[in-house]
Order: C-alpha cells, then structure tokens, then sequence
C-alpha cells in the first residue's frame, strides 16, 4: 500500500503546476513527466552545491505547488482550464492509457534486464548517498553501468525510494512504466485531437490505440522491465506533434517535454534536435528557437556536470562527429560496416527499418486528408531518426563489435522511429475509412 503512495507522489504530484498550462486530460498525462524534471533538477542543483537535501526535489515540488495556488494569474489558469470540458475522445484517449498501465502493472516482476538492474535501478541507488559519494561513485570508471546517461530516471527513483526506504526495487520498474505509459497516452491524446474534428469519438481514437499498443510492445517488449526506451519515443513523439500539428503548440508542454528527452538519454539531445529543425519551415520562428534553447540549456547542464565531476563517457556511439569523413571514401571502415549490415544477418532489420519510414512519408505525401502534412512530417521525423541511429552503428566506438552491439541494442533504440511511422501510418489510415466512409476527398489543408 505504501508504494501505491509512492506512485501517487508520481503521478500526481506536479498536476497543479501541469494545470495551470493545459486542460485536464493533457495536464494529468504530463504530470509525472514534470514531477520527474523537478526531482531531476532538484538534485543536480543539490548535488553541484554538495547540499544534502535528500528530499530536495519534493519539498521543491511542494513548494512551487504552493506558489502557483497564492498568485492570482496561475491560480486562475488552473481553474479555467480544470473547468473547461473534456471531450469524449479525450476521456476515451485516458480510459485506454489507465487500462494499458494496468495490464502492463500486473505483470511486473522483479528486474532481470541489464538496463534495469545496472543502469537505471543500480544509479538511483547511487543517487541515495550524499553529494561527494555519489560524484565519487559516478566517476569511477563503471562501463557496464552507463554512469554518463542524463539523471531523470535514476533521481526520479531515488526520491521515491527515500519516501519508501524499505521499498522492493520493483518500485523502480513500476515507476518507469508509469512515465513510459503516460507520456505515450499523452502522444495518443494529441492525435486524437488531430483527427477529431473530422471523425466520429471512436475512429479518432484508433492512431491513438496504435501509439499505445505500439509503443507497449515495442523496445523488445520490455516497457516493463526497466527499460526507458519507449519513455524516450513517447516523449518525441508528443514533441512533434506539438511542433508540427495543427493548433497543438503549447509551449510549457512543449517545453518540458524537451528538456525530459535531454535529460532522459544520451540520444535525447541529437533525436529532440532532429525534431526542432525539422518545424523549422512550418513552425513559428518564436517556438522553435524556444524549443532549440531549451534542448541545448538541458543538455549543457548535464555535460557541465560530467566535466566538472569527471565522469567517462561509455557510450557506444561515441566518435561518430570524427569519422564522418570516412563516408567519402568507399574504401573506408565505415563503408565496410555499411556492407555489414547489408548482409543478411542484419539486412532485415535494417531494410525494414528504412522501408517503414518511406513507406509512411509516401503514403501520407499522396493522402488528401486534412492530417496529411501533419502525419508526414511525423514519418519524416522517423526516417531521420532511423538514419542517425544507423550512422551511429557505421560510425560509433562499438562498430567492430558489431556481431553484439546491434543485437543487444536496435530493436530497443529503433522504438521511436517505428512509434512515428506507426503514427503517420494510422493518421492516414483513419483519413482513407473517413474518405472511404463519406465518398468524398477531403479539401483544404490544415488550419
């Protein structure tokens, strides 16, 4: 009962901030996103300052709660938008999520993954000492546990266990689901919307099945076994959205959902910049440098911790920005990996990889659905991201050891890639039943 408590802190400890920037569905789906940035960043200051504030992030948390109940403008914003109706697709968009979290709870069991146990789990551990031990700890050469990954999930893990200290580490694998589901719930919300306007509650609900499922059973199927990998995919992709879409755009969203993928992954920053420069040509000149700014200003925080506490960096895609000139030469170590995963130990993966990307882009280009440029943009976003993850295998430190690191890692880092074209493939799949169900073509573009 105690770790229900715990999930509670979780899920709904930031709503009033959540609130004052969105209505409730949108709110409720993004709150444990905000929680996790305040404990995130809750620590990162504490932990720069040597201040121990073992619940730092909470009472900080609490505190800007308090704030945004006293001032007269955010506590007005609340209330509006608390108030504002919640439509039926959106009710639909929520029942799913609680139902996907749900089932995926259940079956929760104690971490047996790698990533789980000596990444994730094993620094929010870490994370429990005082200041000094932990930079102590993360600077001690520990390949196998990834010390230089961003802090968002590890110090979001330490701050519950210090609610519960006597919690089973399954407590860590729930709160992970949790992120993961909500933050796809919140992808799923936004697509709903999208085509909303145009369909009945019930087929505007089927992209947002699709993300759901999708994104559940995608990374391996291992959402819920500690890894964070369908999290990072459902935070770009609602990123996106709110680029790209039609009278999506709420910053404060938008912008935590940002600075949550820099701190989330080592791959956050590069896959969140694809995303900001692919809105670019569409999106207001304003939002996008706001979006640049946030995805840089959170990343550099982290990158100025490792240099000041000394931390290695043990990625496997390091050294890609060094070998980029070996692509003009087809005689190269690149090309030769290049070959590899042609070959058809790898080739269908890989060609899959790429065939589910263009298809999307092709289908979506060729669609006269209102959605169409909206879901193209998606499918975009997810063959540039599959491109930059291959060039990390042709490129990165890890490619002579090729014969483990793809099979241990690309189904888990294609997850976004596969969720965006799954997006765009739904979107266009929803405007052909709608076209097919009315007789007509839809006209016009999106407003």
């Amino acid at each position: 009962m105690t770790e229900v408590l715990a999930l509670l802190v979780l899920m709904f400890g930031a709503l009033p901030v959540a609130l004052t920037a969105s209505r409730f569905p949108e709110a409720i789906l993004l709150t444990p996103l905000v929680t996790s940035l305040t404990f995130a960043t809750s620590w990162l200051v504490a932990t720069h300052l040597n201040l121990a504030l073992h619940l730092g992030g909470l009472f900080v948390l609490v505190a800007v709660n308090l704030l945004v109940l006293v001032l007269p403008t955010s506590r007005g914003a609340l209330l509006d938008n608390l108030k504002a109706r919640t439509l039926p697709h959106e009710w639909g968009v929520l029942m799913l999520t609680v139902t996907v979290f749900g089932l995926l709870s259940i079956r929760t069991a104690p971490p047996t993954a790698w990533d789980a146990r000596y990444i994730w789990l094993a620094r929010g551990q870490w994370y429990l000492n005082d200041a000094e031990r932990v930079v102590e700890l993360l600077s001690t050469d520990r390949v196998w546990a990834h010390p230089g990954y961003p802090p968002l999930v590890p110090a979001t893990l330490s701050t519950l266990w210090r609610l519960l200290p006597n919690a089973d580490p399954t407590l860590g694998i729930t709160a992970i689901t949790l992120l993961s589901v909500s933050t796809l719930g919140l992808a799923a919300l936004l697509l709903a919307r999208l085509v909303s306007a145009r369909q009945t509650s019930g087929r505007a609900l089927l992209p947002s099945a699709t993300v759901l499922v999708v994104g559940s059973l995608g990374a391996d199927g291992l959402i819920n076994d500690g890894y964070v990998d369908a999290l990072l995919a459902g935070v770009l992709l609602a990123a996106v959205i709110m680029l790209v879409g039609p009278s999506q755009r709420n910053m404060p969203s938008l912008l935590t959902l940002l600075a949550c993928a820099a701190l989330l992954k080592q791959e956050g920053l590069i896959l969140g910049g694809i995303i900001v420069a692919l809105a670019l040509p569409i999106a207001p000149r304003r939002g996008v440098v706001s979006a640049a700014a946030t995805l840089i200003a959170a990343s550099m925080a982290w990158q100025v911790s490792l240099q000041r506490w000394d931390i290695p960096s043990t990625s496997d895609a390091a050294g890609v920005t060094s070998r980029i000139t070996e692509l003009v030469n087809p005689g190269s170590r690149a090309w030769s990996v290049v070959r590899e995963l042609l070959s058809p130990a790898y080739r269908s993966d890989v060609l899959g990889l790429l065939v589910l990307g263009v298809a999307s882009i092709v289908l979506a280009h060729l669609s006269s659905d209102r959605v169409a440029r909206t879901a193209t943009y998606i499918g975009i976003s997810g063959l540039l991201a599959s491109m930059t993850i291959l060039g990390g295998y042709v490129l990165g430190d890890s490619r002579d050891d090729l014969s483990w690191w793809f099979p241990a890692s690309f189904s888990r880092i294609s997850a976004f890639p596969v969720l965006a074209a799954s997006a765009s493939l739904a979107l266009i799949g929803v405007g052909f039943l709608n076209e097919r169900a009315t007789g007509t073509h839809p006209e016009g573009s999106e407003e």
